[in-house]
């Protein structure tokens, strides 16, 4: 450094670094920065040259109305054990149910990584076996399903089913930020009380097997994003984001009960509005074109928690609206202060508007339907599914951003159904 640099460091620059390690030893200052590193990387090192990490923290304990309350350990090895073969799993107990669930999953990269797997680019090979609760109708892209910040839900949560899901899959990303995944799954869906499987003739499943082909790709030019070591979380979306995915399952192929034969494909933008803010956009839309059970049907995603999850419906409930067709939008707008910014007091606290208009329209055919097509199972009655008609989901939204820096709070209304 003293060589390259074209001026000498001053002399308070030199007591910077001398600086940082008297502050470290401080124990109110230390334990907080240890507490804040493990809250933003959801890991624990169990050594300075760490081989294993165990994680993620927000998993420990949840609840939900099937498990109880939720134990769970888990952890990851990272790249001071081996750079190219990595193994992450994790054991869990519910009160309720008295149940012991497990996932492991091994990964070989075809590259050398610093630290963890899901490093980019992911050139990698990766088999996964878990044994879980499936939450139909809820899919959380940027957290864990039993984050414990999920826990307390508006609503009761027990439209579950356990699965045992064993996937085999390779992972191509380029850094042009084309990515596939192509792969080989089997899912073994065991009914619960909750969520029967009977058919139109009144036989009962105790589960039902399906094994499928899988291809997903994506490409999103110019995509930033911070890397966690589960998630990853985008940081701009100026550029378009695009994602196409094709599901097949031939019937019998590998002990498969039904055909599934499913297209989905999204895309996503976020457009500027010079000093009135910006807004980000997202268009779903998804087709099936066989008979197939409901659970591998079209299921919008319902957020039953009281946090704001992306790509998901506040107001809605799981297996409310079950389609073998539809199309989805999500819009927030950040309006940047173009409203508070002239109110005196407010414009100090720097708050921030946020606007948001979420939709879904979709079509159940009679092939799909189980009270046309009999040998397919019937909807759960705890559910109470809606049938969709010429008019459209809605739900819209307001809230106050930037709240102590760091918060956001939205008032939703649901405007149909």
């Amino acid at each position: 450094w003293s060589g390259i640099r074209t001026s000498p460091i001053t002399k308070n620059e030199e007591k910077v670094g001398s600086l940082l390690s008297q502050l470290r030893d401080v124990p109110l200052y230390y334990w907080t920065e240890k507490i804040l590193r493990i809250l933003v990387s959801g890991y624990i090192h169990t050594a300075p040259e760490s081989k294993i990490d165990i994680g993620p923290m927000n998993t420990l304990i949840s609840n939900n109305d099937v498990e109880g309350w939720r134990f769970r350990v888990g952890g990851i090895t990272t790249a001071n054990l081996n750079k190219r073969l990595f193994a992450r799993g994790f054991v869990a107990y519910g009160t309720k149910d008295k149940k012991i669930k497990y996932s492991g999953e091994l990964e070989y990269s075809f590259i050398d990584k610093k630290y963890h797997s899901r490093e980019f680019p992911v050139q990698s090979l990766r088999l996964t076996h878990l044994y879980d609760v499936d939450q139909l109708g809820q899919q959380y892209a940027f957290t864990n399903k039993d984050n414990i910040f999920l826990s307390l839900k508006r609503h009761e949560d027990n439209l579950m089913t356990y699965h045992r899901y064993t996937n085999l899959e390779y992972i191509l990303e380029l850094h042009n930020n084309f990515s596939l995944v192509a792969g080989l799954s089997h899912d073994r869906q065991e009914a619960t009380k909750y969520v029967p499987f009977v058919d139109g003739y009144n036989n009962t499943y105790n589960h039902y097997n399906q094994s499928s082909l899988k291809i997903k790709l994506r490409y999103a030019p110019g995509e930033k994003f911070y890397q966690s070591k589960t998630h990853r979380y985008p940081i701009n979306l100026d550029a378009p984001i695009f994602e196409l995915t094709h599901t097949y399952s031939p019937k019998n192929f590998l002990g498969s009960m039904f055909e599934i034969n499913k297209t989905e494909f999204s895309a996503q933008k976020r457009f500027w509005f010079s000093a009135f803010g910006f807004a980000d956009c997202i268009l779903k839309g998804g087709h099936v074109w066989s008979k197939a059970p409901y659970p591998n049907l079209l299921l919008a995603n319902a957020n039953l928690s009281y946090t704001i999850q992306p790509e998901s419906f506040a107001l809605m409930n799981p297996l409310e609206f079950i389609n073998d067709s539809y199309v989805s939008w999500d819009v927030t707008y950040w309006a940047n202060g173009a409203l508070l910014n002239y109110i005196p007091l407010l414009k100090k606290l720097k708050l921030r508007e946020a606007f948001s208009f979420r939709g879904l329209y979709g079509h159940l055919s009679d092939k799909n339907d189980p009270t046309k097509s009999l040998e397919l199972f019937k909807f759960p009655e705890t559910a109470q599914p809606i049938k969709m008609t010429s008019t459209p989901y809605m739900e819209v939204g307001v809230g106050v951003d930037n709240l102590f820096k760091i918060l956001r709070v939205d008032y939703v209304w649901r405007l149909t159904y």
